[in-house]
């Protein structure tokens, strides 16, 4: 199939090459034969991200590993401000 790139016609071109009028566009008998042939001009409902799973894929970034890492380590040794500074850090990042 011809890719074609609408956008470097003018609009004169356009309609003459998908053989439509720009006064009275297409009439009801060539807007269902294209319906027939290219389905109707919808979009796709796509499903929508499981929430668990977009929280999840924030921890398969590196940096993120990392801050985690730091943050339960500066945690088990004690420092306080360290770990709220790199947790801060953790939040920022998304």
């Amino acid at each position: 199939m011809e890719k074609i790139e609408w956008h470097a016609y003018s609009v004169k071109e356009t309609v003459k090459k998908l053989n439509s009028d720009l006064e009275q566009g297409l009439t009801d008998s060539a807007a269902n034969q294209r319906v027939k042939k290219f389905g109707k001009n919808e979009l796709e409902e796509k499903k929508g991200r499981n929430p668990i799973k977009i929280f999840f894929m924030q921890f398969t970034s590196t940096i993120v590993i990392v801050l985690l890492i730091a943050a339960v380590i500066t945690g088990i040794i004690g420092e306080v401000k360290d770990t709220v500074v790199i947790s801060s850090s953790f939040l920022s990042t998304h």
